[in-house]
């Protein structure tokens, strides 16, 4: 498979790799970047972390590497800026597209619950704020890649 040039992140907001969506990911961009970075981010039980404590990386190979990063409930989560924060990475800015799974359609399929839980569930999550703009992602370069548990479709939105 050919490598395109650049770097994509892939950003799971609740800290599971999803192999579905990482196929789709696949599928949306029909080509494999140089450099992948799959980061995960947990929420930790205490108010602050220090950026320096923030963020774990493991190499993979072959360009890809996984990154966990872990934010106080306090603080406010900045996937760019805990990036810039790891040597090890050497990111280009200017090369970076980010793409972000944002699974808030899959509240419309969750089943065995009454349909009034199931609208007030949908509702709820209709309400929330995007993944991108909750991890302060910039929205000229970030993707989102939507997934529906029910139907087994996803389709990426440009920001």
């Amino acid at each position: 498979m050919v490598r395109k040039a650049g770097t994509a992140i892939l950003v799971w907001p609740f800290g599971e790799v999803d192999a579905n969506a990482f196929i789709r990911f696949l599928l949306l961009v029909r080509g494999l970047p140089e450099q992948i970075v799959l980061v995960r981010s947990h929420v930790e039980y205490v108010p602050h972390l220090p950026l320096s404590k923030q963020a774990e990386v493991t190499a993979l190979g072959n360009g890809m590497h996984l990154v966990d990063i872990r934010y106080g409930f306090a603080d406010d989560p900045d996937i760019p800026q805990a990036l810039r924060c790891i040597d090890r990475l050497d990111l280009d800015p200017s090369k970076l597209r980010y793409y972000v799974i944002d699974d808030r359609a899959a509240a419309r399929s969750v089943r065995g619950m009454p349909m009034w839980q199931r609208w007030l569930f949908a509702m709820l999550s209709a309400t929330c704020v995007s993944p991108a703009k909750y991890f302060h992602l910039p929205e000229e370069c970030t993707t989102e890649i939507q997934v529906n548990a029910r139907d087994e479709k996803s389709y990426g939105t440009k920001r």
